[in-house]
């Protein structure tokens, strides 16, 4: 299988191989850009999977990943296949409009990229908390908001706090989760193995 992966943002190209993965035994994603090509070969390493590549004139490059031995059936893509996500007990908290600090664009497409790859990953948060500007996400213009009814359906909590909705007048906007209070804002991280904040 090929996957065209040029003009996609990080972490497009790795899960839609990985994706792809699932029901091949070998796929092949062209990338125009040397950390494409960096985090493909860190997945196929992390998978114990076989990666080539090869670099084209026009700064594309052909990234192929395989299981070590190209005759297995592909009934047993299973030994590389996504797990089914399961909920753990770690929480993500989003409290502004941006991830890291700098360029504005850059850190709402760093976010939107995080929120994204959190929906692909094998073990899913089982809160996601939002407060101060990161309030504005859970309404139904948010960039986000796709993504978050993704994992909502997954099984993630989603909780917004009520402080912040009322200070920003966002009561008739809340399109995913439930509004909360400090208390229990508190008590969801304190219980929580560990929290992740992007």
């Amino acid at each position: 299988m090929r996957i065209d992966a040029r003009t996609m943002a990080c972490p497009l190209p790795v899960i839609k191989t990985k994706q792809a993965l699932q029901t091949h035994t070998k796929v092949t994603t062209v990338v125009d850009n040397k950390i494409a090509v960096q985090n493909l070969q860190k997945m196929a390493a992390k998978l114990n999977l076989h990666c080539k590549l090869v670099e084209e004139a026009d700064s594309t490059y052909l990234v192929t990943i395989r299981q070590f031995d190209s005759e297995i059936a592909t009934s047993e893509v299973e030994k590389v296949d996504l797990k089914q996500p399961t909920i753990s007990s770690y929480s993500v908290v989003i409290d502004t409009d941006t991830m890291g600090q700098g360029n504005k664009p850059l850190g709402q497409a760093l976010l939107k990229g995080f929120v994204y790859a959190l929906t692909e990953q094998s073990e899913l948060p089982e809160h996601i908390i939002f407060y101060n500007a990161g309030a504005h996400f859970v309404t139904a213009d948010s960039m986000l908001l796709t993504d978050l009814k993704a994992l909502k359906t997954a099984g993630v909590l989603i909780y917004v706090c009520g402080a912040c909705v009322d200070f920003y007048g966002l009561q008739n906007q809340i399109a995913v989760g439930e509004i909360t209070n400090m208390y229990h804002i508190v008590e969801l991280l304190r219980l929580s193995s560990k929290v992740i904040k992007p």
